[in-house]
């Protein structure tokens, strides 16, 4: 029934490996395995390396380490392998994405936040990242949550990364529009650099919408205007400095697709609008940010 080069038990262990790994979607010890095959700890210890030869398992090493199946030892076992969509989550280290995306992310330990551990398995390269690094996950689209960890292990072979975990937050499940700004700021294409400029300062904001008649035509942002004022055009027109077509995004988009939208657009700030494109607002970064970190304090 089983391919060659497997014996009864470690037919046996692997079998136990993939239930008890289904079972709670985490790592497996091996003492866990030893009770559910009635073996002694010491025999499961020495079958597994030659598993591991095989790839039939993945080995992680240290007191909060353990098993994972590989989908070999699906194949192996003539086990149906887990289906549906896998979610490829985004990957960033100093806010540049990287060339890998995140399939699956295990939990190791989360028991104890100084010491809480991720397990990273990744699809394309690795070699943006290095042992020290400090990347952040995310957000996950069925999730939310969005994980900031150093590197203390990479391994090129399986595509596994695993990470000491420095904060790990979940985007609260609002609408957009719950986060707006009250105030309405815009601001007209028709006047010059130095105006604008006084308006951002006047209402202490850091970029508005440029508005001309009922038409939003573009956002011009504090880095615009001093990039203009490096360049001497302090005099020019709004229109001329502007960021044009503005980023929109609908009044009851959710927090999380607004994250993802400014990620994908390497924007700051997302110019909110009716399903009409009526303008309603903007939502900004730091807004998210201090609404997630106020949740997160609560």
């Amino acid at each position: 029934m089983y391919s060659e080069g497997l014996s009864t038990v470690q037919v046996e262990v692997l079998t136990a490996l993939v239930e008890l790994y289904e079972k709670n979607k985490r790592v497996v010890k091996g003492r866990d395995i030893a009770t559910a095959v009635d073996r002694d700890d010491g025999t499961i210890r020495n079958i597994m390396p030659s598993l591991k030869a095989m790839k039939l398992i993945e080995a992680i090493p240290g007191p909060k380490g353990g098993y994972l199946p590989t989908y070999k030892t699906y194949e192996y076992l003539r086990i149906a392998p887990p289906t549906g969509k896998v979610e490829l989550v985004p990957a960033y280290k100093e806010g540049r994405k990287l060339e890998f995306s995140v399939t699956n992310i295990e939990f190791l330990d989360v028991s104890r936040a100084e010491v809480a551990k991720v397990l990273v398995r990744a699809s394309g390269s690795l070699s943006g990242v290095e042992v020290g690094d400090f990347i952040r996950l995310g957000p996950a689209t069925e999730s939310r949550l969005i994980i900031e960890g150093k590197v203390v292990g990479r391994d090129d072979l399986h595509k596994n990364l695993l990470l000491t975990v420095s904060s790990m937050i979940s985007i609260p499940d609002i609408p957009v529009k719950n986060m707006v700004r009250k105030k309405l700021i815009t601001i007209s294409p028709d006047v010059t650099v130095r105006v604008a400029a006084g308006q951002l300062s006047k209402e202490g904001i850091r970029g508005a919408p440029v508005v001309e008649g009922n038409k939003t035509i573009g956002m011009i942002t504090s880095t615009d205007i001093g990039r203009a004022l490096y360049e001497r055009k302090e005099d020019r027109k709004v229109r001329e400095v502007m960021n044009k077509p503005p980023v929109t995004i609908d009044e009851n988009a959710s927090l999380l697709e607004a994250v993802q939208k400014m990620q994908r657009h390497d924007v700051g700030r997302l110019v909110v609008v009716t399903k009409n494109n009526k303008l309603v607002g903007i939502v900004t970064r730091t807004d998210i940010l201090k609404r997630i970190s106020r949740l997160e304090s609560l």
